[in-house]
């Protein structure tokens, strides 16, 4: 993807790596479609809990962005074919996530030979567009055959006709009417003719970047990311100790055993010796031999706590 963005940006330089790389991912797809951007993001879009949005608000901004910055798309007549759709003259369409279109009819033909398209009622939708929300995003897909233009979240249509074409196809007749999301338009300067260039902008476009609403938004994301810092900080120290605290437990409960082993070996050798001294002699003889040095000072300590009197303890030391 980096090498599209890459060869994009020279064509469109008004856009940044980031804001071709946006773009470029969502027209890509994978294998099943459900795993795509484009696919996963649209369905959080269309979720009632706006919280399912929240992963996703950087890159809805990010493609904004690079939408307000490329030309509007010519075309006033936009096609899009849905699966189990029923519309009448007189309701009104809505999609409050980003919606692929196609300039070119015979592009929809793909769609509704789909399986998933076959499988039930079908849907092609004639969309007249009366304002210059369409971004033509044909140079950066993998697929510029599919002549795709892309509408920003929320453009609003009514449906003017509608045609039974038999074998499950409907045909839907659709004009935009007027539409302002102010969630999405941060900014607008007025009615936008179609046809009129890109540094005015257009309904569903973010407003210029100096705009109070941006600051405003920059200024919470810096104090999102300060406290991002600041929480992760806390998180390397709580762990930090957390895992102090497990090698101090693993520590004790080696002492505890090696503690309880010594004290065995200990009674073995006073046994053995008959007396402090001589298991003292015994144990000094084996330190640079069979006894590794832990232990040793451990059977130093397990001899000089054995229940030994304070004359016994000051007689020998190790």
């Amino acid at each position: 993807m980096a090498w599209k963005a890459g060869s994009i940006q020279a064509q469109f330089p008004s856009l940044t790596r980031d804001e071709c790389a946006a773009v470029v991912l969502y027209t890509m797809e994978d294998m099943p479609r459900e795993r795509s951007p484009y696919y996963v993001m649209n369905a959080a879009l269309r979720e009632k809990n706006r919280q399912a949005v929240r992963p996703w608000r950087d890159f809805v901004w990010l493609l904004l962005h690079a939408l307000r910055k490329l030309p509007p798309s010519k075309a006033r007549m936009v096609y899009r074919g849905m699966a189990g759709c029923v519309l009448e003259e007189g309701d009104e369409l809505q999609w409050s996530a980003f919606s692929s279109t196609a300039t070119k009819v015979d592009v929809m033909q793909v769609f509704l030979d789909t399986e998933e398209a076959t499988a039930g009622p079908r849907t092609m939708i004639h969309l007249e567009l009366t304002e210059p929300v369409g971004r033509d995003v044909s140079a950066f897909s993998l697929y510029p055959q599919e002549c795709e233009v892309l509408l920003p979240p929320n453009v609003c249509f009514e449906v003017v006709s509608q045609y039974n074409a038999s074998s499950g196809l409907v045909i839907v007749q659709c004009k935009q009417t007027e539409s302002l999301d102010p969630l999405l338009d941060f900014g607008r300067r007025g009615d936008v003719p179609l046809g009129q260039p890109v540094n005015e902008v257009p309904i569903g476009m973010p407003a210029d970047d100096d705009g109070e609403e941006l600051q405003a938004k920059m200024a919470r994301l810096q104090v999102a990311r300060e406290k991002a810092v600041k929480e992760a900080a806390q998180l390397q120290v709580a762990r930090e100790k957390a895992e102090k605290e497990a090698q101090r437990e693993r520590d004790v409960s080696r002492l505890i055993e090696l503690g309880a082993e010594m004290r065995e070996r200990a009674i073995e050798l006073l046994e053995r010796h008959g007396s402090l001294q001589a298991a003292a002699n015994a144990l000094c003889a084996a330190a640079d031999t069979s006894i590794p040095s832990e232990r040793t000072s451990s059977l130093s300590w397990a001899l000089l706590t054995y229940g030994f009197t304070q004359e016994d303890h000051r007689c020998f030391a190790f």
